[in-house]
């Protein structure tokens, strides 16, 4: 946006028909980003304002073993003003808004609630958790699909 936005300005002015242009950012405002909850590093990090939460989770040398992975929250002055969610980002990272970080806002990793095991007949036997709603539909899809063998007739969950 910013490249097309020069490009038009400047070409009021000059003929850039045979012209090529390029932005290069030179300096970033530093904030510090407050990491809680259930990471192997809790603290607060100074980063360059154009870090993601993911760089910063990165930072805080990731999720330990009781981290949820489906409500991240990201907040500022006590109110919640995004939320990560990792499923969501890996299933349709083209419709992933990122949510900007400024100076004393918080990231805060809550335990997991509801942590499903899926095996058998699926592309991606694992663990998975589920928000509150979701069910046997969603637990195929984040494993990946049912494998060509799969017998739906076949199919057993426990509660």
């Amino acid at each position: 946006k910013a490249l097309s936005y020069m490009r038009g300005r400047f070409s009021r002015v000059y003929d850039l028909k045979n012209s090529q242009m390029d932005i290069q950012l030179t300096f970033s405002k530093v904030i510090q980003v407050n990491v809680t909850g259930e990471v192997n590093k809790p603290g607060t990090y100074t980063v360059a304002a154009v870090n993601s939460a993911f760089n910063i989770l990165s930072l805080a040398e990731g999720l330990n073993n009781l981290a949820g992975v489906r409500e991240i929250l990201i907040m500022r002055n006590a109110k919640v003003i995004g939320t990560l969610d990792v499923y969501d980002y890996l299933m349709h990272p083209e419709s992933f808004k990122n949510t900007y970080l400024e100076n004393g806002d918080f990231i805060v990793v809550k335990p997991y609630k509801n942590v499903v095991t899926v095996s058998g007949q699926v592309l991606r036997p694992n663990k998975y958790e589920l928000k509150d709603g979701e069910g046997i539909t969603e637990l195929v899809s984040f494993s990946g699909g049912l494998k060509a063998g799969a017998h739906l007739e076949s199919v057993h969950y426990l509660i």
